[in-house]
């Protein structure tokens, strides 16, 4: 139509047809982008809530050093929304970077598995690329344990002018390497993704905490009061109880065992 006055009467918006899809190859392929959208939504929806934890923790974060776990495993729980809203929100607080991918040659020698990259990001929008560059390059060990401690390390001895050590970790999956946590000694703030209402928080990411007197950092609270020298007291963490033991963070249920 050439005028307004006939345009008006015609029918407008976004009309959809379906049909069948021709052959297996066709299926494959929508099948594939149904889920890649939604591992999208629901690392969105991941990201989102831990987001909590940025809000609660704003004024306490100071010239932060973040260290990310970019693994397979990490990229279901919304990583990249976390820290889009960090580096957007926090630029000035935000110092450095580190991403690690559990190495990119297979080796899980102990402290040196590699795979650790220092990556400046000053634009918010350039997160994603960076998670996904580290994650693709990864060699994929698929035996669970990650090598947290030696990206904090190398992070650490490289990193500057930073203040607080930030852990994005992955709850399901224990330390490999955390013989090596007395070569660290700065607090560890522990932001953990991974954690739902079914397990609890993973025994190596308490000790990492406590050896440290860092914290740990999940959707629902923020746990600070990892003390190393109230020897005998009860610390309440979710379900379980803990009691500071000697130089250990142990299970009451663990010291009954022992006593007896």
């Amino acid at each position: 139509d050439t005028t307004a006055y006939h345009a008006k009467k015609r029918d407008h918006g976004v009309f959809i047809t379906y049909k069948k899809l021709a052959t297996k190859k066709h299926k494959l392929q929508y099948a594939s982008v149904l889920q890649k959208c939604s591992s999208r939504m629901s690392a969105k929806v991941e990201g989102e809530k831990l987001t909590k934890i940025t809000e609660r923790n704003k004024d306490n974060w100071n010239k932060m050093l973040i260290i990310t776990d970019c693994s397979g495993s990490m990229m279901p729980y919304g990583t990249e929304v976390f820290l889009w809203h960090m580096l957007k929100y926090n630029k000035k607080n935000v110092s450095q970077f580190a991403f690690f991918n559990d190495g990119e040659t297979g080796s899980t020698e102990i402290g040196h598995a590699g795979g650790i990259h220092m990556i400046k990001i000053k634009d918010h929008q350039k997160i994603g690329q960076a998670i996904k560059y580290v994650n693709d390059i990864g060699y994929k060990n698929f035996d669970g344990p990650e090598n947290d401690l030696e990206a904090v390390i190398y992070a650490m001895d490289r990193a500057y002018n930073y203040d607080e050590v930030i852990l994005i970790a992955d709850n399901n999956s224990a330390i490999r390497d955390f013989k090596l946590v007395k070569q660290i000694k700065h607090p560890i703030r522990i932001v953990l993704c991974g954690l739902d209402m079914e397990n609890n928080i993973h025994p190596d990411y308490l000790e990492l905490a406590f050896l440290t007197k860092g914290s740990i950092h999940t959707v629902e609270k923020d746990i600070e009061n990892f003390m190393r020298n109230d020897q005998g007291k009860i610390i309440p963490i979710y379900d379980e109880k803990y009691q500071i033991v000697g130089d250990e963070l142990v299970n009451v249920k663990e010291v009954k065992k022992m006593k007896y």
